[in-house]
């Protein structure tokens, strides 16, 4: 139960609340919300629950002084040497599974439209926001709404889609809003599953 372990990733030991439905809801707004003060917030949705999705979505909407958001999907990571060698063989398949099944929560009717929105409500009216990673995808609806955002933000300097599988489809619904933002200097597309189809697309970001 992901609920009651504590996994390691490439920014530092990540603890996923040992608590269970409101209860554990309420203690990851109380979290969020002290990380959200900082000015910076790291988060592994991998094990964020749909519900504290939704907490996310409301938590950043009340955060206007926010700079760094990074919202990134890590499979649990083996500290142990043997632990390691037996789940190596898998890694690459699991990762993939739990990207995938981020995308469908986020995609889902009841968590699109409200996290999609307040991501580019974020990006619009912020001043302070200078990096946004997103290693999963809200689908063509969320991204709209995000893609509203990158036209507009005038703070953001690094954004990152790097390992969301977002596909050329995708892509395509960012390529005008990333072409007329001045503030960006730092764009992360790896793992993004992008082929020829975005060629174009790509010339027309790259300045």
């Amino acid at each position: 139960d992901p609920g009651e372990e504590s996994y390691a990733h490439e920014g530092g030991p990540a603890k996923a609340l040992n608590v269970n439905g409101h209860r554990r809801v309420r203690n990851m707004e109380d979290s969020l919300l002290r990380q959200l003060s900082t000015g910076v917030c790291e988060l592994n949705l991998k094990y964020v629950s749909p519900d504290e999705v939704l907490v996310l979505a409301e938590a950043i909407e009340r955060t206007p002084d926010l700079q760094q958001l990074r919202l990134q999907v890590h499979e649990r990571v083996y500290s142990s040497p043997e632990q390691a060698r037996i789940h190596k063989k898998q890694r690459g398949k699991r990762q993939h599974e739990a990207i995938m099944e981020v995308s469908e929560t986020l995609q889902s009717n009841r968590i699109c439209k409200p996290f999609s929105r307040a991501l580019g409500a974020m990006l619009q009216g912020s001043r302070f926001l200078t990096e946004l990673e997103l290693g999963a995808t809200p689908g063509a609806l969320g991204l709209t709404y995000i893609a509203r955002g990158i036209a507009t933000t005038h703070s953001l300097r690094q954004l990152s889609f790097g390992g969301s599988k977002m596909g050329d489809a995708c892509f395509a619904l960012l390529v005008d809003a990333l072409a007329v933002n001045r503030s960006i200097t730092k764009l992360t597309l790896y793992g993004c599953d992008l082929t020829d189809a975005s060629a174009l697309g790509l010339s027309k970001v790259i300045k």
